[in-house]
């Protein structure tokens, strides 16, 4: 997800404040996100739209929710139509970096405290990096309390300091999904995504590849070790909460076994390691950053911080260990895989 949108918002005279909006104003849609190994459902991400014209380019709502210092209240009432629409099922859900400063999250009638399924917290790469110290503080204060698990989105689109990223703790890491688009014709893209793999498996954290939109995509990120897939191919977003697509009919769960996954060679699933550091792996952050580089054709691109602004739970076996949430995801309409 990118927060960042060069376009002008419609305003004016008499133009609508975000402070104004009600949750008659809100949308949310959901988006499933699916083990590829099985073509089980793990959970949907909730994505926001706005119905106020001014404000349908999600980015656009949030750039000047951070204007008006209201950031915390919107988040708040995404919170309330997305668990009011989704009651029964596992949700990732977006919180914007401007969000990590306000007290709404860690109110106790946040709606987020009252879902009875597992929450997966989301905050992207480039809010990590710009705001290492409180994305830490506040996000694994959230995940204690809830029993959430922590999400790091867009990895690979803040170009720099792996490390870093990592000494977050994330239990998942979605790959930014311009590394997944195409990736079954481009050998770059491909080692970075083997490279991210081997350096969660080494950090106990599972890896989601966003965007995939066909079927080679599918096939090569599933070789390459990848854990998860969502996309276009799987299911569009819509509410209520879509079914998903196993595009594997005949040798998949639903109808015989499914074909093993081939990893690569050399690369193997460790346990989790206590310290969740990179400790003896820096060959792997190096080659990551390169892939990066080489992909992007860009060095560090980490913006600066907005002008504004829990105990573990039980896993399912579908779904990974607990962690050690939020506002939904407001994922901007140009991300075709992702609406």
């Amino acid at each position: 997800m990118n927060w960042t949108f060069t376009g002008q918002a419609v305003g004016g005279v008499g133009a609508r404040e975000v402070r104004s909006l009600t949750t008659a104003d809100l949308d949310v849609l959901f988006q499933p996100i699916v083990d590829i190994r099985t073509g089980k459902l793990l959970a949907h991400e909730a994505l926001t739209r706005c119905r106020v014209p001014e404000f349908a380019v999600t980015p656009v709502l949030f750039e000047k929710a951070v204007d008006e210092k209201a950031c915390g209240r919107l988040g708040h009432l995404i919170r309330q139509v997305t668990f009011e629409r989704c009651t029964d099922k596992p949700l990732f859900i977006n919180l914007h970096p401007a969000e990590l400063s306000s007290r709404w999250l860690v109110r106790p009638d946040d709606p987020i405290n009252f879902h009875e399924h597992r929450i997966y917290l989301e905050v992207t790469e480039a809010a990590v990096l710009a705001n290492f110290d409180l994305c830490r503080s506040t996000l694994h204060e959230v995940c204690r309390r809830i029993g959430a698990y922590l999400v790091v989105d867009d990895y690979g689109a803040g170009h720099s300091d792996k490390q870093r990223v990592m000494d977050l703790q994330p239990h998942i890491v979605k790959i930014d999904g311009g590394f997944v688009s195409g990736v079954e014709n481009d050998p770059e893209k491909q080692a970075f995504v083997r490279d991210t793999v081997e350096m969660c498996a080494q950090l106990g954290a599972k890896v989601v590849a966003e965007f995939i939109e066909t079927q080679p995509e599918l096939d090569m990120v599933r070789a390459l070790g990848v854990d998860y897939g969502q996309g276009y191919l799987f299911a569009k977003a819509a509410h209520p909460p879509p079914d998903h697509v196993w595009p594997y009919q005949d040798s998949g769960p639903r109808s015989g076994k499914m074909p093993p996954r081939a990893r690569p060679s050399g690369t193997m699933r460790a346990p989790a390691v206590e310290s969740r550091g990179l400790k003896g792996s820096g060959g792997v952050a190096a080659r990551v950053t390169a892939a990066v580089r080489r992909v992007t054709g860009g060095g560090p691109k980490v913006p600066p911080p907005p002008s504004s602004s829990g105990g573990p739970s039980s896993a399912s076996p579908s779904s990974p260990a607990p962690a050690s949430g939020t506002a939904s995801s407001t994922r901007p309409p140009h991300e075709p895989s992702k609406e």
